[in-house]
């Protein structure tokens, strides 16, 4: 079994690469909800990306399910329109 951190960065680079979001870190990726069931991680939850300057550049909300060696099985971003 993976650790929480493990997931999180995972799910930090899926966010990133999804949305091209290349300055996403790991704290602007908030995990709600974490379950293992048959075979893979379920993982729901929420980002911001930030700027250097700390300016909103794109949040949203996650819904991803991974496989046993974390890679991803279904991705699920949507980003926040304001």
């Amino acid at each position: 079994m993976h650790s929480l951190t493990d997931i999180k960065y995972t799910i930090t680079s899926i966010v990133r690469d999804f949305r091209g979001l290349y300055l996403l870190t790991s704290d602007e990726v908030k995990i709600d909800e974490f379950r293992k069931e048959e075979g893979k991680y379920i993982v729901k939850g929420a980002y911001e990306a930030r700027s250097f300057t700390g300016a909103t550049i794109e949040s949203g909300e996650f819904y991803i399910e991974l496989d046993e060696e974390l890679n991803p099985l279904k991705v699920n971003i949507k980003p926040k329109v304001s």
